[in-house]
């Protein structure tokens, strides 16, 4: 934990910060009532005498100015695609206070687990996108001072937020079961569920703390009174201030423990206190993946894995149809070239600063980039100027290259040799190549390993497409390795990337075979959620294969387990009429569903597919979420194998 004079530091922060921005603060008085999804608001807004002020608000509330003085007018309204009007209120000449009376019904209906907001018997989840108060130019702080609704229901996201002024104000409300943890520390720790779950709970609860102190040591304390796990009536996955909205389903996933709860976590310093100034890019997804999903991948020893599962995703997702487009440009996710873009690419920035700049000064940049720029709204030129002041060193060639250009580069390691000369010394020569349109400046870690096993990393800075180097070495070494822990945002070899269910969705093309209701079944639920061209197939394009793309065998056929035997030559996998052997275990056909990865040994450029199982329909919409997996199997909601081939061999090693 922080000291007591390191927590009064950021409070200082806080409140020197409110006063100098004069931001509007809102008081609030509401009735829900939601058998007729309505609600109805009383705002008293801290206005400054004679100063006019622009706002949004939903289109259908009815809202009228009651203070004496005050005028409000509509100056637009709503198109028929758009959910709010403009109005602009002018403060009185004696005015402090301006009172707003509004009322009306709130009702998007849940489409896709999609929703600007709604009040219902379920329960209420009111956003910025909902416009249920009035959204001003600037940002704002508020408290509700009263709160109406029937019985049994209580709001469980924040009842004020007086300390940073906040781009959106959020009510979420029903009937919930309230869990809390009171360490004795500044921060209470709560999980409203919608029905008693105590067990899960406590899982949370007990997870929580870990976290907390983690990020308060990285990076400062807590900006907000109390951190609450709230489960919604829909699926969603959102991160808030103070608090993460996670669907009955999504709340209830084990993996999301160590993946999406420090993610929300860390979004209260990340997004929701250094706000993202979306006109100039979204940064904060790809920090936040950095220090959250990539940092849980490092305690389990697994970050490079993690890294290069990151490369292939924007590889199988970009590089087709002209999905890709520059990391400046993210706003948000909306598919998975977008999401390849802003969370992967934008890790990897992170990750490259901090190889390129060291733990120390990587670690102190990010503190430094939470103490100066809380309360704004930021993008990638700030973090640029941070890291700049911080570590001394001129960026703008990183930030432009990496921010601006598409596409990645791919290394390449030609002409290694291994010398002995004079001194009873070894000399190791060899040239470090990139392709890519445009040259790369980068930070290349290079390792050798000697044969009486210590290793040795180097760091080269490339700036051309050909860097010809040379190492000596009082031991003989044994192996060369490029790039060995994936620590660069490169375009990896075929031979380097372990192939997933990825590589099929990402595909520019695809074909389907087999069962004709196997076949309709896949093309109905990939065709709203992958980007390739899905094409119906017979067996017939088994006898003429393609030389690039995805096909996807679906069902049992003697086919289908040959091209599979032969296109997983040399892996652990063997079949029998009774069962599956992948990877040293086995999976009997009448017990399990199976899905393989192969790539083609004769059209290295073709990845196959091949699913089957009773009812291998079923498995459509599931495999969407295994991407990274060559080989799973399913019994039911069980999946006991999950795993990819391993490598065989990789250009950017050499033995010598």
């Amino acid at each position: 934990m922080k000291t007591a004079t390191s927590c009064l530091s950021f409070v200082s922060v806080f409140f020197s910060y409110a006063i100098a921005f004069a931001s509007p603060h809102q008081s609030l008085e509401i009735t829900l009532t939601p058998a007729l999804k309505t609600l109805s608001v009383t705002d008293t807004v801290q206005v400054v005498a004679g100063k006019s002020y622009r706002f949004l608000l939903n289109k259908n509330l009815s809202i009228s100015a009651t203070s004496a003085g005050d005028r409000l007018q509509r100056t637009r309204a709503a198109g028929a695609q758009e959910l709010a009007n403009e109005y602009e209120l002018t403060a009185g000449a004696d005015d402090s206070y301006a009172t707003l009376t509004y009322s009306g019904v709130i009702f998007d209906p849940v489409v896709n687990n999609d929703s600007t907001g709604l009040i219902s018997a379920d329960g209420v989840a009111l956003f910025g996108s909902t416009y249920w108060v009035p959204e001003f130019d600037e940002k704002t702080t508020y408290d509700i001072q009263n709160i109406t609704m029937p019985p049994g229901w209580m709001l469980a996201s924040p009842k004020s937020q007086n300390k940073i002024p906040q781009q959106e104000i959020y009510l979420v409300a029903a009937a919930f079961t309230e869990y809390s943890l009171d360490t004795g520390a500044a921060v209470p720790l709560k999980v409203y569920l919608r029905s008693p779950e105590p067990q899960l709970a406590q899982t949370f609860l007990s997870l929580l703390p870990g976290y907390l102190d983690h990020y308060q040591q990285t990076l400062g304390a807590y900006p907000y009174e109390s951190f609450a796990v709230i489960e919604n009536f829909w699926e969603t996955g959102f991160g808030m201030p103070a608090f993460t909205l996670l669907g009955p389903g999504v709340i209830r996933l084990p993996y999301i423990l160590n993946s999406s709860l420090p993610h929300e976590l860390l979004h209260n310093w990340w997004g929701n206190s250094v706000f993202v100034d979306y006109d100039r890019g979204n940064w904060c997804e790809g920090l936040t993946t950095y220090m959250a999903d990539h940092w849980q991948q490092e305690l389990l020893k697994s970050d490079r894995e993690y890294r290069r599962q990151s490369l292939m995703n924007f590889q199988d997702y970009t590089h087709s149809g002209g999905a890709d487009f520059p990391l400046r440009d993210f706003k948000q996710r909306f598919n998975f070239s977008s999401q390849a873009i802003g969370y992967g690419k934008g890790m990897m920035l992170f990750h490259m600063l901090r190889v390129h700049l060291g733990d120390a000064v990587f670690n102190q940049a990010v503190q430094d980039l939470y103490r100066t720029q809380i309360g704004k709204s930021i993008s990638y030129e700030e973090i640029e100027t941070v890291f700049e002041n911080t570590s001394g060193k001129d960026l703008k060639v990183f930030f432009k290259q990496w921010l601006d250009q598409t596409g990645a580069p791919r290394l390449g390691l030609k002409r290694p040799q291994l010398a002995s000369i004079a001194g009873r010394k070894f000399q190791v020569n060899f040239e470090l190549t990139q392709a890519s349109p445009q040259n790369y400046e980068l930070t290349v870690p290079v390792r050798f390993t000697m044969t009486d096993g210590e290793v040795r990393t180097e760091k080269v800075t490339m700036t051309s497409g050909l860097e010809a180097l040379q190492f000596q070495f009082e031991k003989r070494p044994k192996t060369l390795e490029v790039d060995p822990e994936v620590d660069v945002f490169r375009d990896l070899d075929i031979n380097e990337r372990p192939l997933g269910f990825s590589n099929v969705f990402g595909a520019g093309k695809l074909w389907l075979t087999g069962d004709t209701a196997l076949v309709s079944a896949y093309q109905q639920s990939w065709q709203q959620s992958i980007e390739a061209v899905i094409t119906p197939s017979d067996d017939k394009i088994l006898l003429d294969l393609p030389s690039e793309g995805a096909v996807v065998m679906l069902g049992e056929n003697p086919k289908y387990e040959q091209l599979m035997l032969q296109a997983l030559a040399g892996q652990d996998f063997k079949i029998s009429p009774d069962e599956l052997s992948v990877l040293g275990a086995s999976y009997p056909r009448k017990d399990f569903k199976t899905a393989l990865v192969a790539r083609s040994q004769s059209h290295p450029g073709l990845v196959l597919a091949w699913v089957r199982g009773a009812q291998a329909e079923t498995l459509a919409p599931r495999l969407l979420h295994y991407g990274k997996y060559s080989a799973l199997a399913f019994s039911d909601k069980a999946v006991p194998l999950k795993a990819t081939w391993p490598l065989l061999k990789t250009p950017l090693r050499v033995d010598f």
